[in-house]
């Protein structure tokens, strides 16, 4: 997975809430039956928030929604990475049919378009980190990252502009080891810094 890949999908999940089941459901009472669902995708949505469909063809004069059962597999996935403009397109589905055995994956990557979270479980390069993106120029860009590396025991926090350490108070940076800034280190003097 590529480390700044889009957030849209399509993600593999199942469904868990039909527009018309129950009938009585407040939720769903107001609204026209128009195949909507919500949708389980483990390590991302307990539920999702409603989902459009796609795929079933025709008009409001014409053609078939055939809305699939409760727990039918279905692909998921949100325009612009927006969470709550959600569609979906179903998988082959029967009577019987429950959602496929998997591994958890790898990498969890959730978000949207500016704000990006990621948890990479691989042995040997855990880490957690929170990313604010932006469009530049046609291309996305890495604006400024906070990295927990579970492996390493460090965090770090990177910009690729400039980076403000403001405090309207006082300011404290401590360390029970050598404190560097640019490759060099600071010598310390009965607990300050020179």
């Amino acid at each position: 997975m590529v480390e700044n890949a889009p957030l849209n999908g399509p993600f593999l999940g199942f469904i868990v809430k039909r527009e018309q089941d129950p009938p009585n459901d407040p939720e769903a009472a107001n609204m026209d039956v128009l195949g909507r669902v919500k949708v389980r995708v483990p390590g991302k949505w307990a539920e999702s928030a409603w989902a459009w469909p796609l795929g079933f063809g025709g008009s409001a004069q014409w053609g078939k929604n055939v809305v699939p059962p409760m727990g039918a597999t279905v692909a998921i996935w949100a325009v612009e990475g927006d969470e709550d403009k959600l569609f979906y397109v179903p998988a082959n589905h029967a009577k019987e049919m429950t959602f496929p055995e998997f591994e958890h994956p790898d990498i969890i990557v959730m978000g949207d378009k500016f704000l990006r979270l990621i948890y990479d479980r691989r042995d040997g390069q855990r880490y957690a980190a929170a990313q604010v993106v932006k469009e530049v120029n046609g291309e996305e860009s890495l604006i400024c990252e906070v990295r927990f590396d579970i492996e390493g025991n460090s965090v770090r926090i990177r910009s690729e502009t400039a980076m403000v350490i403001e405090s309207g108070g006082h300011l404290s940076i401590e360390a029970d080891g050598d404190i560097e800034i640019g490759g060099r280190k600071l010598a310390r003097k009965s607990g300050m810094i020179d």
